[in-house]
């Protein structure tokens, strides 16, 4: 981490200074979450961060996206050349599903959208 810089910025601004050979990692708040993250989450939202994957792949940096697959085509239709790449993961912590027995654990598809910009 040497030559990284750490911001607490609003993403906007802090993607407003990424150049070439940067990496740039994207985690925004799942759609359709119920947890409050005290930020927008919705679709709108979600589009502004493509938008800027999109901005800093065009800087020429190397930008992944993650976020939860909902089986409903929105990430496809944002992909545009982006290379958009699908996961299974179990949650064992913090989104498990509750049961008569207890707890168990939560399957669903992640997705990892890779752009390239190098």
């Amino acid at each position: 981490l040497t030559k990284c810089s750490l911001t607490s910025l609003d993403f906007s601004k802090t993607l407003s200074s990424v150049g070439q050979d940067s990496y740039v990692f994207l985690d925004p708040p799942y759609r359709g979450s119920f947890t409050n993250y005290g930020t927008q989450s919705d679709d709108d939202f979600q589009t502004r961060v493509v938008d800027h994957l999109q901005k800093c792949k065009s800087s020429g940096a190397y930008v992944l996206l993650s976020n939860r697959k909902m089986e409903d085509g929105f990430f496809e239709k944002l992909k545009g050349d982006n290379k958009l790449v699908d996961f299974p993961v179990t949650y064992t912590a913090g989104r498990r599903k509750k049961t008569d027995k207890g707890f168990e654990a939560k399957k669903a598809i992640e997705i990892l959208m890779i752009g390239d910009g190098r």
